[in-house]
């Protein structure tokens, strides 16, 4: 299955978006060009290390991923339903937000593990708050998806909680398998720090989104 897109219509063009996925994978680019010790490096300089915090981390660790399924499944969610949160909210809103969100995670990260010196990278904190936004405000909404069937290939409609499952899975799976490229001493950002910034982002979305842009007619006319 391939997700296409939201079934929510947007008005401005996702630039914050656009952007974050090209800094990630700007980021992901290089790391694959380094040796395997380079890239414990990049993930101990830029990583969060909870029981060596540094101010700066919970933000730059933002743009480092362990490998690339941890990457592929968080930009993947930041591409389908991050442009649609960011025409609710706004440019400037949306970075708050997507920032806010991976602090919370990179907190609760800290407070959970705070005798861990492994490095702890990657968006998921981020990306949670995106999803627990999105699904505080458009929680019946669908996702286009291209589905192979025997002998063609349909697009299909389904719900976005599935979608979320999936994500929660992928990072499950990403936790869980060795690391091909030879780095396992770098971490993914845990469930809790991920809850507690989903639950974030549900909790600011309505005090972040502009008011001229609470309702969407037509999204709230056809849920009506």
């Amino acid at each position: 299955m391939l997700p296409l897109r939201d079934v929510i219509p947007s008005r401005t063009f996702p630039i914050v978006t656009v952007t974050l996925l090209a800094l990630n994978t700007a980021a992901l680019l290089f790391q694959e060009w380094l040796s395997p010790a380079d890239r414990v490096g990049v993930a101990a300089t830029f990583g969060l290390i909870p029981a060596a915090f540094k101010p700066w981390t919970p933000i730059t660790a933002l743009f480092v991923h362990r490998d690339p399924l941890q990457f592929a499944s968080n930009m993947l969610m930041l591409w389908l339903l991050g442009e649609t949160l960011e025409d609710r909210l706004g440019r400037g809103r949306q970075i708050v937000f997507y920032v806010a969100c991976g602090m919370v995670a990179a907190a609760a990260q800290t407070w959970t593990y705070r005798g861990s010196f492994t490095p702890v990278v990657g968006a998921s904190g981020a990306v949670a708050g995106i999803l627990g936004g999105y699904c505080r405000m458009f929680a019946r909404s669908r996702v286009l998806t291209l589905i192979p069937l025997p002998g063609a290939w349909q697009i299909r409609e389904l719900p976005v909680l599935g979608l979320v499952a999936g994500w929660i899975v992928a990072q499950l799976v990403s936790d869980a398998i060795p690391l091909a490229a030879g780095i396992p001493a770098v971490e993914g950002s845990s469930p809790t720090s991920c809850m507690a910034a989903f639950l974030t982002g549900a909790l600011l979305v309505r005090a972040f989104t502009r008011s001229e842009r609470m309702r969407v007619e037509w999204w709230h006319d056809r849920s009506s």
